[in-house]
């Protein structure tokens, strides 16, 4: 069996396929088990996988190499059949899902993608996610921070922050941190910005 994938860097990628595969086959593997929120600023907590990656569950992996033949000659493979609902890792504040069907909703559903190593939230209504992909999504109802941290095996990661919009620090005129600003005048990265 050969699996073609484009992997266009070797930042985090997203890895959502129905059969398992080792993880060795990555420079590295992550699985996401948690969040913790402190001073207003959310961290996804990622662990390394070792061992296998199982068919039907999302992942995040960064590929040894850029290629866009990825796997080739695999022998042995067992495919698994999809799952009734997409395949999720879901914790206490969010849940990482796989999809084989891509999805079209990414802003209405405030949901993130992996763009160039980073979770991002959608800009617009045309904003579409590939199958075979994963996209997080806050678990309950507005709870999607604008700015997201990751945390690496207890450790805080120094890859990358993950960020949700271009929204760093954004202030309400009372001098109180915003997640998520409704309509109004905020000071976002030390300037005045209307929504």
């Amino acid at each position: 069996m050969t699996y073609q994938r484009t992997f266009p860097h070797t930042d985090w990628q997203a890895w959502y396929v129905p059969f398992s595969i080792g993880a060795s086959q990555f420079e590295s593997a992550l699985t996401l088990v948690g969040s913790v929120t402190q001073d207003g600023v959310t961290n996804l907590v990622f662990q390394t996988v070792e061992g296998e990656l199982q068919a039907n569950t999302p992942y995040l992996v960064k590929p040894v190499e850029q290629t866009s033949t990825y796997l080739q000659g695999m022998t042995n493979v067992t495919l698994y059949a999809a799952p009734a609902t997409d395949g999720a890792t879901v914790t206490d504040a969010f849940t990482l899902t796989g999809t084989y069907q891509g999805k079209n909703d990414m802003r209405t559903t405030n949901a993130y993608a992996l763009s160039d190593g980073l979770f991002k939230r959608a800009k617009s209504d045309e904003a579409v996610l590939k199958p075979f992909r994963v996209y997080l999504t806050a678990t309950a109802e507005g709870e999607a921070p604008a700015q997201l941290g990751v945390v690496l095996d207890d450790e805080v990661d120094a890859i990358e922050s993950v960020r949700g919009t271009e929204l760093l620090d954004c202030y309400d005129l009372q001098g109180r941190r915003v997640q998520l600003p409704a309509k109004g005048l905020y000071i976002v990265n030390g300037k005045k910005v209307l929504y």
